[in-house]
């Protein structure tokens, strides 16, 4: 099996879904507060939806026709517990949570602040949560005796490949844990 055929597209769809929640907060001299933190859960909840959901789908559509998985994809999606608005709830939680935490260690830093709202920030978490939720989606199939394999490692093969990563490629999961690595991160499990 190849990496995830269709990341691309679902690391721009991620993209946009962040960087319109990140236009729906509103900031002050270049601060955010309490209230701007939860209009972005609660835009975040609803725009990471689609995008999660649609990596779920193609994932899972890739994964059975790589592996010859005799169940339909739809059937498939019920045994492996990865829910579209879980996933995205958790996230929305875990992007807000980190910036407000980078907020408030930046707050005399306005520059800094928006950096937090840029479409570069967007684009990181982009790459790194179609990695996951694709990792997730694999491990959960293999856990689920779906399909039978050891989970190897596999960085992207290019320059953009960082030590850690490249001294995990060809690596098992079970010894070196699972991709993302780090933000970023392009390795995936097969």
């Amino acid at each position: 099996m190849s990496d995830f055929r269709a990341r691309n597209k679902h690391e721009k769809q991620f993209e946009a879904a962040v960087i319109a929640a990140f236009a729906d907060v509103p900031t002050t001299d270049g601060k955010v507060d309490d209230h701007g933190l939860e209009k972005l859960r609660k835009s975040l909840k609803t725009r990471l939806v689609a995008p999660v959901q649609a990596t779920i789908d193609d994932a899972v559509d890739q994964v059975c026709e790589d592996y010859k998985i005799d169940e339909t994809p739809k059937e498939v999606k019920g045994k492996i517990g990865v829910d579209a608005d879980d996933y995205a709830n958790s996230l929305a939680n875990e992007i807000v949570a980190n910036t407000q935490t980078a907020a408030v260690q930046s707050a005399d830093f306005p520059d800094i602040v928006a950096k937090l709202f840029s479409s570069a920030r967007a684009g990181v978490i982009g790459v790194t949560e179609v990695t996951a939720l694709h990792s997730a989606i694999i491990k959960a199939l293999a856990l689920a005796s779906m399909i039978d394999v050891q989970l190897i490692w596999h960085t992207s093969g290019d320059d953009n490949v960082c030590e850690d990563c490249e001294a995990k490629d060809g690596m098992l999961t079970e010894v070196v844990g699972e991709p993302p690595e780090h933000p970023n991160c392009n390795c995936w499990i097969e």
